[in-house]
């Protein structure tokens, strides 16, 4: 009797089993079918991307001061854009430009200096050729004036010879006076050529004053940028200048 009723509940679990599964199968719903169609084309495929950390430039370059100082003004911090010439920092730059303010001073001085002695010179030359000019000319007309007496004397000495003889008292004293001509004429040469060397002398020693003014004035007003030919005091004015663009740093 207990295995009848064993067998009856498994045969009915069969059936109710069976039962429901075709009732599933009868009112279950299909599903929609959900494939898409698309048609192949190019596009650009954009992928972005966020990170986050520091930016670093690929190249990057240290400045520095080339003299020592306090930086007056820095108009520029890290990060700013800078374009080329622009001033990143400066220093104070009062004791130098003050040392090139000098510089020039004492090279514009030093050139007034050589300027008027070299003016001095020239006017100490033209006046020693204008004296030079009026002394030669007295000594010349000495000599000319010697000269004529001379000569008159010797015609008239040769003319009494003529009328009075050789052995007269009148030529001997007409002769008397050509030697004496004749002596001051010879005078007036020797001072005519002592004047000149006198003259040429102070006309070199004039010339020479003038010529060492000159390359005193070239000297001091060299304007050259080239080591070669400048001056001392225009080396030092250049070395104040070159120290005074030094207290600037540019953007390169």
């Amino acid at each position: 009797m207990r295995l009848k009723k064993i067998i009856g509940i498994s045969i009915l679990a069969t059936v109710l089993l069976g039962a429901g599964g075709l009732i599933y199968m009868a009112t279950r719903k299909k599903a929609p079918d959900t494939t898409s169609i698309a048609t192949v084309e190019r596009r650009t495929v954009k992928n972005d991307v966020e990170l986050s950390g520091e930016l670093e430039a690929e190249t990057s370059a240290t400045f520095g001061f080339e003299s020592t100082g306090v930086i007056k003004n820095s108009p520029v911090k890290v990060g700013d854009a800078v374009s080329t010439g622009q001033i990143l920092a400066t220093l104070d730059s009062q004791t130098v430009a003050l040392e090139a303010a000098k510089a020039t001073a004492d090279r514009a001085n030093s050139a007034d200096t050589a300027a008027v002695t070299l003016d001095s010179a020239r006017s100490a030359l033209k006046s020693t050729q204008t004296q030079n000019s009026t002394t030669l000319e007295a000594a010349r007309q000495k000599v000319r004036d010697a000269k004529k007496e001379y000569d008159q004397s010797k015609e008239v000495w040769e003319q009494t010879v003529r009328e009075s003889g050789d052995d007269s008292s009148i030529t001997g004293a007409r002769y008397s006076a050509v030697l004496t001509a004749q002596s001051l004429y010879h005078t007036a040469q020797q001072a005519l050529t002592t004047t000149e060397k006198t003259a040429l002398t102070a006309q070199d020693a004039a010339q020479a004053k003038v010529d060492s003014a000159e390359a005193a004035y070239s000297a001091a007003s060299q304007a050259s940028l080239t080591t070669k030919g400048v001056s001392s005091l225009g080396a030092l004015e250049q070395i104040a200048k070159i120290r005074l663009s030094k207290t600037v740093i540019r953007a390169p």
